[in-house]
């Protein structure tokens, strides 16, 4: 029973973090728990996903029960962009 509370908490925790990056229309860069990543912008919300316009792969639905973390990216000089953490 605590583990499904975690879960819980951790979706919650996601969802806000999805909400305030959508509602400041910031670049993410989504971190999955099978280590792949995705980078883009959330352009919908809803309560079990969100949809990424992924840079590379287009609009992709995102299931927050997928994602280890979200986070701001920022831009290189060079334009790239990178993980705020780096």
């Amino acid at each position: 029973m605590r583990e499904d509370n975690d879960k819980d908490e951790d979706k919650d925790l996601l969802r806000e973090k999805a909400n305030y990056f959508y509602k400041n229309n910031l670049p993410v860069h989504v971190i999955k728990k099978n280590k792949e990543w995705l980078n883009g912008t959330i352009t919908e919300i809803s309560a079990d996903f969100f949809i990424l316009k992924e840079n590379k792969e287009g609009e992709v639905p995102v299931f927050y029960l997928e994602i280890f973390d979200i986070e701001k990216f920022k831009e290189e000089k060079n334009g790239e962009r990178k993980s705020a953490q780096n």
